[in-house]
């Protein structure tokens, strides 16, 4: 699977996205470019990293028929967040309870490119899943390229959707564990700025592939996201040598990854709160007491909303 996180902005003066694939964190590709980029902009360059195979997460932002078509004509699967006001009207409903809907370009954008006399795309079908989660009354929406509810069915894919929350873990280990809390980008030039950028994501991508060796390497079949990447970059740091020999840095690898398996961290608890505050200062509903302690059972699952037929 395939991530597309939220813009993620080192400075102001930048602004960029990445694939991230959610198993492994590692960092598949990123686009980089100035803040007066749009994010489907920046994200169409990130299309031809995701091919068959893949399965290409994003939030309801990202949503448009051109950059839809661009990751299917790329070859990948897609399943995305939805607004609310996008594609309400069932064209077909499915047994599984969710629906067909066509999504077409806005007017705006449409007459923007007969303007320019450019092609205006056609509408795209797609499936929409909606479900809610026990302790929250929120209806979550979603859509789809696999528009086949016996190879795809809805509760799968709703409760598979949450493994895009695995991005925010990786811009946590780029910005707080590698860079530091206080780490900033020294450059005052824009081709400097994206030098450093690429050095620590090329620095993040070493350290998960070291990482990946060593839950899977030498017998070993840990999940990698047990491994500590704190620790992992850590153990680099005082393995690292001047002008190091093949030789030598194959050893330093193992030695990494032998220290890595022999200690990794215990597997997650099974657990999910609601997205709600102490204190009311956005539209999300306010935590109350009644909210403490829900959805702790590790069985929970979404519960699809079924259209009528």
């Amino acid at each position: 699977m395939l991530q597309l996180p939220r813009p993620h902005r080192p400075t102001s003066l930048t602004n960029h996205h990445a694939l991230v694939e959610c198993g492994t964190h590692a960092l598949v590709d990123a686009a980089i470019g100035g803040r007066q980029q749009g994010e489907t902009t920046l994200a169409m360059n990130l299309a031809g990293s995701a091919g068959p195979g893949t399965l290409v997460l994003a939030d309801r932002n990202m949503l448009g028929v051109p950059l839809w078509n661009a990751f299917v004509e790329a070859g990948a699967q897609l399943l995305w967040r939805l607004k609310k006001t996008v594609a309400k009207k069932p064209h077909a409903v499915l047994d599984d309870g969710s629906y067909l809907a066509r999504v077409r370009l806005d007017k705006h954008t449409a007459a923007a490119l007969r303007r320019e006399g450019k092609s205006v795309p056609s509408a795209i079908t797609v499936r929409v899943i909606e479900y809610t989660l026990d302790g929250s009354d929120e209806v979550y929406r979603l859509a789809t390229s696999l528009l086949d509810p016996e190879t795809a069915p809805a509760a799968e894919l709703a409760a598979l959707y949450h493994e895009r929350w695995e991005s925010e873990g990786v811009f946590a280990e780029v910005k707080t564990v590698q860079c530091g809390p206080q780490g900033v980008l020294r450059s005052a030039r824009p081709d400097g700025i994206r030098q450093e950028i690429w050095a620590h994501l090329t620095v993040h991508h070493l350290t998960r592939d070291l990482i990946q060796h060593a839950a899977t390497g030498a017998n070993r079949s840990f999940d990698p996201q047990r491994m500590s990447f704190r620790r992992a970059q850590h153990l680099v740091r005082r393995s690292m040598v001047a002008a190091p020999r093949p030789a030598q840095r194959h050893r330093a690898a193992e030695h990494v990854a032998a220290r890595l398996a022999a200690k990794p961290n215990p597997d997650r608890r099974p657990r999910s709160y609601p997205r709600a505050i102490k204190r009311r200062t956005t539209p999300y509903p306010t935590k109350t007491a009644k909210m403490r302690g829900t959805r702790s059972d590790p069985n929970f699952g979404p519960t699809i909303h079924r259209r009528p037929l």
